[in-house]
C-alpha cells in the first residue's frame, strides 16, 4: 500500500473483518495523532461499516488539544492495556509504528494496519501499512500552492480588467500567468508542481489523490479568504484617508498578491519589505504617494496586532472552557 487509494481499497476489501477496530495513537497524543485517528475511524465506518475505538496511553495534556477533543466531540479514550488488545479483533496504529517506543503495542505483535509519516526504524510488522515520510512537507507545499494559485488568479483577473493603468510588461506577464495558474489546478499539473520542490529536497514523489473539483473547491475557499483580507485592507486605508468604495475590488487582488509575494521571497522574515513595497507600488495607481506608502507599511502593523488580539481571545476562551482530562466522554 503506497497511496491513500490503497488504504481505501484495503478498508473496503477487509470490510467487517476489521470490526471492532482498535485505533492506537502514540503516547500523549497531539492534534496530528488525534485528527488522524478520527479520520481513520470515519473512513472505516463509511467504507466498510467498521466500529472503532480510539485509544491512547498517557494524557491529553495541552490545553489546545483538550479543547480540540471537546469542541469536535472526538471520542478518544485512555487505553486499558490488560483488556483492549485482547478484546479487539484488529489494531491500527496511527502516527506511530510497532517498533517505536512511544506506544504500548506489544513489540512481538503484528498490527492490522499502520498509518504514519515518520521514517520506519525497520520492517513494519503489519498486515498493511501506509507510511509516507514526505506527506508532512507535501501538505504544506500543496496548501501553499493552492493559496498562491488563488492569489495569482485574482491578480491576473485584476490585470485583465485594470490593465490600462499598468505598464504593458505587467499586463502581458500576468495574463500569461493567469492562464498557467488555471491549468495548474488540475491534479496532474499540480502534482508535478508539488513534486518539483520535493525532488530538490531529495524526498520521494507523491500522488495527489483528490479530484479536480475538490481542488477547485479548496481554491475557491482560499479566494474567499483573500476577499476578506482585501476588505479589511480597504477599511484600514479608508480610516486614514477618504477613498472611493469602488477601490474594494482593487484592494482584494493587490493585497492577495502582495502577501503571497512576501511569503515566496525567503530572504526576508515574513516577507518584510517585499509585501509593503508591492502594496505601495500598486496602491500608487489609485492613491497619492503620501497615502499609498504609509498605508502599505502601517497595514503590516495593523494586521499583526489584529492577529495577536484574535490569538489572545481564542486562548482565553479555550482556557475558560477546557475540561479536565477526566471529563472526556467515554464510549
Amino acid at each position: 500500500m503506497n497511496s491513500p487509494r490503497g488504504l481505501i481499497s484495503f478498508l473496503r476489501r477487509q470490510g467487517k473483518a476489521l470490526s471492532p477496530l482498535l485505533i492506537l495513537t502514540h503516547d500523549h497524543p497531539d492534534p496530528d495523532a488525534i485528527a488522524s485517528a478520527a479520520a481513520l475511524a470515519h473512513l472505516a465506518r463509511i467504507l466498510a461499516g467498521v466500529r472503532s475505538r480510539i485509544v491512547y496511553r498517557g494524557i491529553i495534556g495541552q490545553v489546545e488539544n483538550q479543547t480540540m477533543v471537546r469542541l469536535l466531540e472526538i471520542p478518544v479514550h485512555p487505553l486499558k492495556e490488560r483488556t483492549d488488545f485482547r478484546r479487539f479483533r484488529a489494531v491500527a496504529l496511527v502516527d506511530t509504528q510497532p517498533l517505536f517506543g512511544n506506544n504500548p503495542f506489544p513489540k512481538d505483535g503484528q498490527a492490522t494496519l499502520v498509518v504514519d509519516h515518520h521514517v520506519p526504524l525497520g520492517e513494519t510488522a503489519a498486515l498493511a501499512s501506509l507510511i509516507d515520510p514526505s506527506c508532512g512537507a507535501t501538505s504544506v507545499i500543496l496548501a501553499q500552492a493552492l493559496s498562491t494559485l488563488s492569489a495569482a488568479g485574482l491578480f491576473g483577473l485584476y490585470i485583465v480588467v485594470e490593465g490600462g493603468r499598468m505598464e504593458p510588461k505587467w499586463t502581458y506577464l500576468v495574463d500569461a500567468l493567469l492562464v498557467a495558474g488555471i491549468a495548474a489546478i488540475h491534479p496532474r499539473m499540480l502534482e508535478r508542481l508539488v513534486n518539483f520542490p520535493l525532488r530538490l529536497l531529495k524526498r520521494d514523489p507523491v500522488q495527489i489523490g483528490i479530484t479536480f473539483s475538490q481542488l477547485l473547491y479548496i481554491t475557491a475557499l482560499y479566494t474567499l479568504s483573500w476577499c476578506g483580507y482585501g476588505l479589511a485592507l480597504y477599511v484600514f486605508i479608508s480610516s486614514l484617508a477618504p477613498i472611493s468604495p469602488g477601490l474594494v475590488w482593487a484592494m482584494i487582488p493587490i493585497h492577495a498578491m502582495a502577501y503571497t509575494a512576501g511569503l515566496l521571497v525567503l530572504l526576508t522574515p515574513g516577507g518584510l519589505g517585499v509585501r509593503e513595497n508591492f502594496l505601495a507600488k500598486f496602491l500608487g495607481y489609485y492613491l497619492p504617494e503620501a497615502v499609498a506608502v504609509p498605508s502599505a507599511w502601517l497595514s503590516r502593523i495593523w494586521f499583526t496586532v489584529a492577529e495577536m488580539i484574535c490569538l489572545a481571545v481564542a486562548a482565553g476562551v479555550s482556557r475558560d472552557r477546557t475540561p479536565k482530562p477526566s471529563e472526556h466522554p467515554e464510549a
